[in-house]
C-alpha cells in the first residue's frame, strides 16, 4: 500500500560532484540544502549577500557582480545607528556608510567569483511579491524596517520576472558558458502575504520556471513539490507550521542525492558522514586517541580525495 503520492524527480544529465564548486542563491530554503553541501564536504558558495526572497533582488545582483557595478548609494539606509542596503540581507552592515560599502563591494566580489567559476547554480525562489521604494521607484531586496508608508507591495507577474531572470542568466552564459542553472521554488509559505496569496505568488514562480526552461542550461528540482505534496503531514514542519524540519530536509535531500550524485560522489559523501558523526561523538575518557584517530580518519580522506572541503 502506498501512503504518498510521489513526485516524479527526474535523472539529471548531469552530475553534482566535490570536484565541482557550486554556487547557492535565493531564500532561506537554499540554506538548508548549502548546509548539507557544506557538512558533506563540498566546494560550494552561499548568498554573499545573505537570504533573498526576490527573483529580481537575485537578478539583479548576479548582473551587477558580473559587470563590477556598485549598489546604489540610493538604497543606503541609516537605522539605529547603523546603516544597511535595501538591496541585501540585514546581516550586511557598517557603523559608517563607508564600512557597509566595503562589506557590499567584498560581497560583490565575492558572489563575481563564484559566479565565475562555479559548476552548478542553485536558485531558490521565494516570493513573487516585492516591494517598490517609492523614493526611487526601484523594486528592493530588503525593506530593512523602514516604514511601510515607504513601499509599494507588487506581485510581479510572469513576463517580468522571467525578463529579469533570462537577462541575468544570458549575462551570466557569457561569462561563464559551462555552467548549469538550477531552479527550485521554496516551500516556505509566506503566510503573512496571506494563504491565498502565497499560492498566487507560488503559482507566478511556477510559471516563470516554465518559460525559463527553454534551454539546456536551466533545469527545475521539484523541491517544492516534494513538501507540499509527498510530505503534507504537519510532522514534517517546524512549531511554527511554516518551515520545513530536519526530518524533511533530510528526506529532500534523498532526493537530490538520487537525481544528482553518481555513485563515486554518493560513497564519499557516506565516508564524511561516517567523519562527522566521529567528529560529533564526546568521548569520556582516552580522549587523546579519541582525537589522534579523528585526525587520522581526516588525513586519510583528504589525501584521497583532496579536493574535500573539511
Amino acid at each position: 500500500m502506498k501512503w504518498v503520492t510521489e513526485v516524479n524527480v527526474p535523472k539529471y544529465n548531469f552530475d553534482v560532484n566535490h570536484r565541482q564548486k557550486q554556487l547557492f542563491l535565493g531564500s532561506c530554503f537554499a540554506t538548508h540544502i548549502s548546509n548539507k553541501f557544506s557538512y558533506f564536504g563540498f566546494n560550494q558558495v552561499y548568498n554573499p549577500f545573505g537570504v533573498l526572497f526576490s527573483p529580481i533582488a537575485c537578478a539583479n545582483l548576479i548582473s551587477s557582480a558580473l559587470l563590477e557595478k556598485s549598489l546604489p548609494q540610493k538604497h543606503i539606509i541609516n537605522r539605529d545607528d547603523h546603516f544597511f542596503s535595501l538591496d541585501a540581507h540585514s546581516e550586511i552592515f557598517g557603523s559608517t556608510t563607508a564600512a557597509l560599502q566595503k562589506r557590499l563591494d567584498d560581497a560583490s566580489q565575492k558572489l563575481r567569483t563564484a559566479l565565475l567559476e562555479a559548476d552548478v547554480l542553485f536558485l531558490t525562489l521565494g516570493t513573487a511579491f516585492v516591494y517598490r521604494y517609492l523614493h526611487t521607484g526601484d523594486f528592493v531586496a530588503n525593506c530593512q524596517k523602514v516604514p511601510a508608508n515607504q513601499f509599494e507591495k507588487v506581485l510581479l507577474t510572469v513576463d517580468e520576472i522571467t525578463n529579469d531572470l533570462q537577462a541575468s542568466f544570458d549575462l551570466l552564459r557569457q561569462y561563464n558558458p559551462k555552467i548549469k542553472i538550477v531552479l527550485t521554488v521554496s516551500p516556505v509559505r509566506h503566510t503573512r502575504d496571506g494563504l491565498i496569496e502565497n499560492q498566487r505568488s507560488k503559482a507566478q514562480l511556477l510559471l516563470t520556471i516554465e518559460k525559463l526552461l527553454c534551454t539546456d542550461a536551466v533545469f527545475y528540482f521539484p523541491s517544492y513539490e516534494i513538501m507540499i505534496d509527498e510530505l503534507r503531514d504537519y510532522r514534517f514542519y517546524e512549531s511554527d507550521l511554516i518551515h520545513p524540519n530536519q526530518m524533511a530536509v533530510d528526506y529532500i535531500w534523498e532526493k537530490f542525492e538520487a537525481s544528482f550524485f553518481n555513485t563515486e560522489t554518493i560513497q564519499i559523501c557516506k565516508a564524511v558522514r561516517n567523519l562527522r558523526s566521529f567528529e560529533a561523538h564526546s568521548p569520556q575518557s582516552k580522549i587523546d586517541l579519541h582525537f589522534d584517530k579523528l585526525a587520522a580518519i581526516k588525513t586519510d580522506l583528504i589525501s584521497k580525495y583532496p579536493f574535500l572541503q573539511l
